[in-house]
């Protein structure tokens, strides 16, 4: 009964986690550019979750600090590029960490690269935009969160 009931609290983190992601998407697809609330709702989930694994998982407080890696990285990506990645995708990547973990953010990370990759050169054969058209990161990151929220529950 305890298993069940923890997947059942990492299930219900891990979708809070997708329809924020979600929510934010539109936004970022509307208006190229996301509000702060998000990413800040989704560091207080992820706050939250930090104290459950802690406290009920067991899980080490540095493994939950290293999630924060992938995060970082897409930042630094963002501040390197001029914001060619924007910094609303690097701070909610970093918001997200502790939910995801870091193998699994890494590998969601990969996965919306991979989806927005797919979707530029359908657009660019199509020719529906050019090569300084700009794509919003965050439906194709939500993409991949999904893809890794639910296939490693």
């Amino acid at each position: 009964m305890i298993i069940e009931n923890k997947m059942i609290i990492e299930i219900v983190f891990k979708l809070a986690t997708v329809l924020l992601l979600f929510a934010s998407s539109i936004e970022d697809f509307k208006n190229k550019k996301i509000s702060i609330v998000f990413p800040v709702a989704e560091l207080v989930l992820s706050s939250a979750f930090i104290v459950y694994s802690h406290m009920v998982l067991n899980i080490a407080i540095t493994e939950c600090m290293a999630s924060f890696l992938p995060g970082i990285f897409m930042i630094m990506i963002s501040l390197i590029s001029g914001n060619e990645l924007g910094l609303g995708d690097g701070l909610m990547t970093l918001a997200i960490g502790p939910v995801l973990g870091f193998n699994s953010l890494s590998i969601a990370i990969m996965l919306s690269f991979l989806f927005s990759s797919f979707v530029s050169i359908v657009l660019l054969l199509l020719k529906k935009v050019s090569v300084k058209s700009r794509l919003a990161f965050l439906p194709f990151f939500t993409m991949g969160v999904g893809v890794m929220c639910f296939a490693t529950v």
